[in-house]
């Protein structure tokens, strides 16, 4: 994953580099991911206009807490 240490964590990333793509940084659905949000697993997006994005920190956080619920 040396494309995930290349990003600055204060950067905004939208829903399609965090679930899409060729190699998402997190791989579910669109309806799993806002599942997460909504039982709080998976941060809150930033609105800015009409469009919702994280901030990377945020988003490598929740993934790393996610991936270690599933290991245990």
């Amino acid at each position: 994953m040396s494309e995930v240490n290349d990003i600055d964590p204060r950067a905004l990333m939208d829903k399609n580099r965090i679930i899409g793509g060729k190699t998402p940084l997190l791989p579910v659905g669109n309806t799993y991911f806002y599942y997460l949000i909504s039982i709080g697993k998976f941060p809150k997006p930033v609105k800015i206009g009409k469009r919702s994005f994280w901030v990377a920190r945020d988003v490598f956080s929740a993934i790393q807490q996610l991936s270690t619920v599933e290991k245990a």
